[in-house]
C-alpha cells in the first residue's frame, strides 16, 4: 500500500467489507480492542446512525469503552474506493480423467529419492483424476504410481520426526519453506482418500468425522489453469489462490500468481496392461506401510487386512504400482488372480 496508513514493512491488517461492496483495509492494531484482563478480541465498527453493527457486537456493551469506531462511509470518500475481484481464469485443464507430463522450459514436475515434488530433467508421467467436476473450476488429484501430489505443510510442522527436513527446505534467504510432495495414498472415492499418518492407515476427507476420519484433503487437490500469459502454459493452484512455484528447482505454494511456475501440458497414454505381461507374472512386494504390484496394471486390486476389513480398492493404472497399506498381514486380491498374503512392516 503506498500513500496509506500502514507502513512499508508486512504487517496484519483487517479486510472490512462496507455496504457498496467496497472495502476498508487496516491495520490489524487499529482495528482490534482487547479488554484488560480477557483474551476475547472483537472489531467494531458504527454505523452512518450511530449505531453499533450487530452482527459484530460479539461481547457486553461495556467491553467496548476502550475501542476504537469508524465510520467506513467517511474513510472511504477519503480516497479511492478499494473492491476486491476475483482473479480472472481463462481457462481450465479439461476436466475428465488424464495422463499428461508438465514441462516448465528448464525442467519438468517429477519427484526426487525423497518423493520430493522437484523439476527433474526427464518427462514424469502424471495420471489427473478429477474431483469437483461440476465446479466452475474443476480439481485434480495429481499422481504417480500411487503416490499423490501432497502440500506438505503438516508434516513440515510436525518436528517430532526424525525426517521432517524431508518435507521443507530453506530458500536463498534462509527462510524455511514447506515442500510439496507425492505422498503414498489412494482413491476411496472422489471425495475420501487413504493414506499412512505416523504408521497408521487413515482416511482423509474434507472434513474430519467422530469415526476418526481425518480433515485436509484440499491439501491433495489442484486446479490446473491457464497462465493469462496467451502462450498456452498453464499454472497450478489450490482451491485459496496459493500457486505452485519453484525455487532452485524444490517445489512449494506462493499466494502470488505472476511468479508461479508455468507449464507446458504434453498429453501422454494413460498405463494400460503390457501385452507381453502374463497373468503368472504379477507380484506382490511388501514394503515399510505400503505393497508394491507389478504387471497388473488396468486390474482392480483389493487389499484387505487380517480382519476381512478393505484397505483398498483400487484400479491399477501402472505396471509397478504402490498402495499404502497399514503394518502386519494383508491380503492381496488380484483381479484375475488368486488372493495372496503379504506381511507390511
Amino acid at each position: 500500500l503506498n500513500g496509506g496508513s500502514l507502513s512499508e514493512t508486512a504487517e496484519t491488517v483487517v479486510i472490512k467489507y462496507n455496504a457498496d461492496n467496497s472495502v476498508a483495509i487496516l491495520s490489524a492494531a487499529d482495528a482490534a480492542a482487547v479488554r484488560s484482563g480477557s483474551t476475547v478480541s472483537y472489531v467494531a465498527a458504527i454505523q452512518p446512525n450511530g449505531t453499533i453493527d450487530a452482527e459484530e457486537n460479539l461481547n457486553d456493551q461495556a467491553l467496548y469503552y476502550n475501542t476504537k469506531y469508524y465510520d467506513f462511509v467517511a474513510e472511504a470518500n477519503r480516497a479511492v474506493k478499494v473492491f476486491m475481484v476475483e482473479e480472472p481464469v481463462t481457462g481450465s485443464l479439461e476436466a475428465k480423467r488424464q495422463a499428461i507430463s508438465m514441462e516448465a522450459g528448464f525442467g519438468y514436475l517429477g519427484m526426487n529419492e525423497n518423493n520430493a515434488a522437484v523439476l527433474v530433467a526427464e518427462p514424469l508421467t502424471l495420471v489427473l483424476d478429477t474431483v469437483d467436476s461440476d465446479a466452475k473450476i474443476p480439481s485434480f488429484y495429481i499422481s504417480n504410481e500411487g503416490k499423490m501430489l501432497y502440500y506438505a505443510e503438516d508434516s513440515a510442522s510436525t518436528y517430532k520426526l526424525q525426517n521432517w527436513e524431508k518435507y521443507s527446505f530453506n530458500d536463498m534467504d534462509g527462510d524455511r519453506l514447506t515442500r510439496l510432495i507425492f505422498k503414498e495414498a489412494s482413491l476411496i472415492d472422489s471425495e475420501t482418500l487413504q493414506t499412512m499418518v505416523d504408521g497408521k492407515l487413515v482416511k482423509v476427507a474434507e472434513k474430519a468425522t467422530v469415526t476418526g476420519t481425518l480433515s485436509g484433503l484440499n491439501n491433495f487437490k489442484y486446479q490446473v489453469i491457464e497462465s493469462g500469459d496467451g502462450d498456452g502454459t498453464y499454472v497450478i493452484r489450490t482451491q485459496d489462490h496459493q500457486y505452485v512455484v519453484s525455487i532452485n528447482t524444490n517445489l512449494t505454494l506462493d499466494a502470488t500468481l505472476d511468479g508461479a511456475t508455468r507449464f507446458t501440458i504434453n498429453q501422454e497414454e494413460l498405463p494400460t496392461a503390457n501385452d507381453d505381461i502374463t497373468v503368472s507374472s504379477v507380484k506382490v512386494i511388501a514394503g515399510n506401510g505400503q505393497i508394491t504390484i507389478a504387471g497388473a496394471a488396468g486390474k482392480k486390486v483389493v487389499v484387505s487386512n487380517i480382519l476381512g476389513q478393505v484397505v483398498a480398492n483400487t484400479v491399477i493404472t501402472s505396471d509397478n504400482a504402490t498402495i499404502a497399506a497399514p503394518q502386519g498381514i494383508v491380503v492381496v486380491a488380484v483381479e484375475g488372480e488368486e488372493a495372496v498374503k503379504a506381511i507390511v512392516k
